[in-house]
């Protein structure tokens, strides 16, 4: 009668379903209590998820190994190994590269974290579940920082250290993630940890400040690498003009290369110009690219105004400055930044000091945009003219203005 009252037959089927429950509760607990008792499951649960995290993190680890191991030139190749640019394949290749942050080892630590927290408030009492959920989420807090971002951030900033080598533009890339992932941490903590420890607790206020505390460390990291990355970029450009031509102003009248292609120095500058404005374009908020952009642009202006000082420039050498000035100025306008593209119209101006006659030095520096120039940066750019050593009438003519 017993038997089948534990088997749910007989007369007494309600009676004996609910001694069965009964029953296997207590062969529950009987079975789990050594396990969940005190502090015994979130301590495992807590080692367990350490455990599950560092694995995730092996291939991001032997990454750094051996970049660490490597010889020093090629030390810091393997941190943009299929390192996105742009944001439209950004979504899709976050498998990529375990050499740097990226949005799918991420949301993967994200994800083993949300399975962690459903199983301590499945298993652990009532009473317990807030301060489980708050201690996990420290962990999480703890790993994904110092065992993830912040190394790679590292790296990343290490390998803008050499000056003499070109930047590698999918830093931008770089950073635009790391901007996704402190985004996504956000939502994570809002769906997955707030739900269970309220806004009105210590264990909020005290998991807000290790959150922003983390996001606040991303962001001077992030600040940090893109004024590097900035001054990589300033100082490329200042390399590529080191290697300008001294005859690139004074070309042979048949030299009708010089006049529609304008000099190779301008061109690299240009060209390289245009890949930094597409990688701010596809990584950068607006605000974040006009920073970026006007510095290098006001960089450009004022390297290149002290660069123009250092050539003798022919009448014919000056017409290729008007085209070299003429793609600087097109390739600025790319910036979108008014105040910029107004101080390309007075490089341009200043070129045309070299092909007029010595006859119009005067009208053009009081009639036009040159009249807002200081008198000695416009006699400093009129005694660059080939003709000013040569000829008594233009250095008269200098003397007067």
């Amino acid at each position: 009668m017993a038997i089948a009252a534990l088997i749910g037959r007989g007369e007494n089927e309600n009676a004996a379903s609910g001694l069965l429950h009964e029953f296997l509760n207590r062969c529950c607990d009987d079975l789990f209590e050594s396990y969940v008792a005190g502090d015994n499951y979130i301590n495992v649960e807590r080692g367990h998820f350490r455990d599950a995290v560092r694995q995730a993190l092996q291939p991001f680890v032997r990454a750094r190994e051996e970049r660490q191991t490597s010889a020093r030139g090629n030390a810091f190749l393997g941190i943009f190994t299929s390192v996105p640019l742009g944001t439209a394949n950004a979504d899709k290749q976050q498998t990529e590269s375990h050499g740097t942050v990226t949005v799918g080892t991420a949301s993967f630590l994200l994800q083993i974290h949300a399975e962690t927290v459903a199983r301590a408030i499945e298993l652990e009492s009532a009473g317990a579940v807030s301060d489980a959920v708050a201690e996990l989420f420290g962990v999480l807090i703890s790993l994904i920082g110092d065992s993830y971002v912040f190394p790679a951030l590292d790296d990343v900033a290490e390998s803008l250290q050499d000056l003499r080598q070109e930047p590698d533009l999918r830093t931008f890339g770089v950073i635009r993630v790391s901007n996704v992932v402190t985004r996504l941490l956000q939502v994570h903590f809002e769906r997955i940890v707030l739900p269970y420890v309220g806004t009105n607790s210590h264990l909020y206020r005290d998991l807000v400040g290790e959150k922003n505390h983390l996001m606040s460390r991303v962001e001077t990291s992030l600040n940090f690498i893109t004024n590097k990355l900035v001054s990589a970029c300033v100082q490329w450009i200042a390399s590529i003009l080191n290697r300008q031509r001294r005859t690139d102003f004074k070309p042979a009248e048949d030299d009708a290369a010089s006049f529609h292609m304008g000099t190779q120095s301008c061109n690299q500058c240009t060209d390289f110009l245009t890949h930094v404005t597409d990688a701010c374009r596809d990584n950068m908020d607006r605000e974040n690219r006009e920073r970026v952009l006007g510095d290098i642009g006001s960089a450009l202006y004022r390297m290149l105004i002290e660069h123009f000082k250092k050539f003798i420039i022919s009448v014919s050498g000056g017409l290729v400055l008007l085209r070299d000035v003429a793609r600087y100025r097109e390739t600025i306008d790319r910036f979108q930044i008014p105040s910029l593209s107004d101080r390309f119209i007075v490089l341009q101006e200043i070129s045309n000091i070299f092909v007029v006659s010595s006859n119009s030095l005067k009208s053009l520096l009081e009639d036009g945009t040159l009249a807002h120039v200081d008198r000695q940066t416009f006699q400093a750019f009129v005694q660059r003219r080939e003709d000013y050593r040569l000829s008594p009438d233009v250095k008269r003519h200098v003397a007067t203005l």
